[in-house]
């Protein structure tokens, strides 16, 4: 069966796992956490840091001068072979695509960090937002069961139809702490940030999604000047990286310590 945190096995994406060679997640988080406790030593601020980490994120020589050699030390052991799914892509997605799909090594290795240190920035003000809501793929659902989620304002809402689903299970504890949780199947980002009353002063946003997409919409809301929280999912097994769905999760712990105060 399931325990609280974890799928009864670790799980493996095509090209990272947040277990590595462990039986859960949490060796992950110690790591990235202990990782950028060090790197917020050396710099002058949080977004200094952030600063810099995304300019590496465009130069492999400038991550190569300031974090790759640590960051490829501690965090390496989490990525599986994204040299063989890169082989994989056609030759337009690899080489003239922004996609996440074509995201090389480094960039994930920096991108651990990036949420975390994003988080850290974003969490006091996040919690101080009067609406917040969350933004749940799809591909965490419980693979066995017929979905029974009903559309509503925004997008899909869970209706709890699997005590094991992943959604569920993270829709309970988002609303236990007053965030609005939808799954996010249909909903256009224009749609989502630019209804009525939904201005940056008063949205906070949380995403769950795999290490490239949720960098990138963690992004999309930092220009937008709205305040964002990001979980990674424990591997990325979605049908675009794998070809099919196959059963996902996420550290239920690493959400609740987001959500408190």
């Amino acid at each position: 069966g399931r325990s609280k945190m974890e799928l009864s096995a670790p799980i493996v994406g095509r090209t990272y796992s947040l277990y590595g060679t462990y039986l859960t997640t949490e060796e992950y988080y110690r790591r990235v956490n202990e990782l950028l406790d060090k790197f917020l030593e050396k710099y002058s601020s949080k977004e200094d840091l952030l600063k810099k980490l995304r300019r590496s994120d465009k130069s492999l020589s400038y991550a190569r001068k300031h974090f790759l050699s640590q960051v490829q030390k501690e965090l390496s052991e989490f990525l599986t072979d994204i040299d063989y799914h890169l082989s994989q892509l056609s030759f337009i997605t690899r080489f003239f695509s922004r996609s996440a799909l074509s995201r090389k090594p480094y960039k994930y290795l920096l991108n651990m960090i990036e949420i975390e240190l994003t988080n850290r920035i974003n969490k006091a003000e996040f919690l101080r937002c009067e609406k917040k809501i969350a933004l749940l793929p799809h591909c965490l659902r419980d693979l066995r069961k017929n979905c029974q989620s009903e559309k509503e304002e925004i997008d899909h809402v869970c209706r709890r139809c699997s005590v094991s689903c992943f959604i569920n299970k993270a829709t309970r504890l988002l609303n236990e702490h007053n965030i609005k949780a939808y799954i996010w199947k249909e909903a256009g980002k224009g749609l989502l940030f630019n209804k009525k009353n939904y201005h940056a002063s008063s949205l906070g946003v949380l995403g769950i999604a795999c290490i490239p997409e949720l960098t990138n919409g963690m992004r999309y809301c930092s220009k937008r000047n709205i305040p964002v929280l990001g979980l990674p999912l424990d591997a990325n097994r979605c049908v675009r990286w794998m070809g099919n769905f196959h059963e996902n999760s996420i550290n239920l712990s690493e959400l609740e310590r987001l959500l408190r105060e």
